[in-house]
């Protein structure tokens, strides 16, 4: 196989990994398909003890009303630290007007799976407030 050309200044020896790790296939287009779900996914997040959540008093969102999914990429593709956050490549950056989620890779098809049915129960619930179901009638 051919070497990568490096477009860069950084010598070829310093970079740890050539490639950047992608997450299991689907992952992203679940997160993307929650829409503004960052409070959902960091509640998640939260229940797993994952810690990855940076409020959006700390990093503003660069293009308000819109929600970003995506693989986080790196300097030289190295783990780094962001707002006191661990993000390595290829793990999952979910951003919304409330926040940014960093969420591990290795771990984002179970924060995926569980912040569906936590979504879909707050939809129930709010149906069910349309419906006129006083709110202390909701399940937990």
């Amino acid at each position: 196989m051919a070497e990568k050309k490096l477009t860069g200044k950084i010598a070829r020896e310093r970079i740890r990994s050539m490639e950047t790790p992608l997450c299991p296939e689907g992952v992203i287009e679940g997160f993307r398909a929650l829409g503004d779900a960052s409070g959902i996914v960091s509640d998640v997040m939260d229940e797993l003890g994952i810690t990855g959540i940076i409020g959006a008093s700390v990093l503003k969102p660069t293009i308000p009303g819109s929600c970003v999914v995506g693989p986080a990429l790196t300097v030289r593709n190295i783990i780094q630290r962001i707002a006191g956050i661990r993000v390595a490549p290829g793990d999952v950056v979910l951003a919304d007007d409330t926040g940014v989620c960093f969420i591990p890779r290795v771990r984002a098809r179970e924060v995926l799976e569980l912040a569906k049915q936590k979504s879909a129960k707050e939809e129930a619930k709010c149906k069910a407030i349309d419906a006129g179901v006083p709110v202390a009638d909701l399940p937990a």
